[in-house]
């Protein structure tokens, strides 16, 4: 079992232990970048590791041999890439960036003519806005076990499946560029859903769907909910199961954290 590790000293560690005890031994030192790295995640499914870094990039690391390697370096952001999250069976992924973008990124070589990525316009319908409602705010001493029981297994929404190889290659398939006027802090995938949430510098708290996929190339995100969820910049933002009527998800519980020294609770009717 691996555990990995990201600071400001630009490196990325991987510790390994074999008892599943608490005892891990580090195995690998990875210092491809160039900047700070500010966020690690692995792959569900594969012993692959993604880092977002300070220097607008995202590296995909795997092991190669008795060590790991960098296998792919994913440019197109311009500023720090915050945060990153897959979806449930590691099919494609989410980036947010300082540069107030979010991009979706799916298996295989970008496509080699112009324009590689879509671009969404977010499509934000004020009319749906009440799909986001608060539960309820609680002081930052907070515990998730003190507050919300284990959700049922909800029924998976996606018919995709994750590479045979997740170190790659990715490309970009949604660069959505004009919903967030200020840095998004925060991207967090619903599981089982084709629905993901960002937390942003403007205070608020937002949820996109897909649209449409038109190609395997393309797909089109769509925000359909926000709300004001701090008084300071919303820097983090997370799914907590969902609630299960039938084979249909009715709606899914999530939480959010800011600059105002606030936790907020949210409930999410799916569409």
């Amino acid at each position: 079992e691996f555990l990995a590790t990201c600071s400001r000293d630009k490196s990325v560690w991987i510790f390994e232990t074999e008892d599943k005890g608490f005892e891990y031994e580090c195995v690998a030192l990875l210092q491809s970048h160039t900047q700070d790295v500010k966020f690690v995640c692995w792959h569900p499914s594969q012993d692959v590791l993604f880092s977002c870094s300070y220097d607008d990039t995202i590296k995909v690391w795997a092991p190669d041999g008795d060590d790991w390697s960098c296998k792919q370096t994913l440019t197109g952001h311009t500023s720090t890439v915050w945060s990153m999250a897959f979806d449930a069976v590691g099919s494609r992924f989410v980036t947010c960036s300082d540069d107030r973008s979010v991009r979706v990124w799916a298996p295989g070589a970008a496509p080699e003519t112009a324009g590689t990525s879509s671009s969404s316009t977010g499509g934000y319908n004020p009319k749906t806005a009440l799909k986001v409602t608060a539960a309820a705010y609680l002081s930052p001493m907070y515990r998730w076990g003190s507050l919300l029981p284990g959700a049922s297994k909800a029924p998976t929404a996606q018919t995709k499946v994750a590479p045979k190889d997740a170190a790659g290659p990715w490309h970009c398939i949604c660069n959505i560029s004009d919903v967030h006027p200020r840095p998004v802090y925060f991207v967090d995938w619903l599981p089982s859903q084709e629905t993901f949430a960002t937390a942003c510098g403007d205070n608020l708290l937002r949820v996109f769907e897909l649209s449409s996929a038109a190609s395997e190339d393309e797909e089109d995100w769509r925000c359909v909910a926000q709300v004001r969820a701090h008084e300071g910049d919303a820097n983090c933002v997370a799914w907590r199961g969902t609630e299960v009527k039938g084979e249909v998800i009715s709606s899914a519980m999530l939480a959010t954290c800011g600059d105002d020294g606030v936790v907020g609770i949210w409930r999410y009717r799916c569409s």
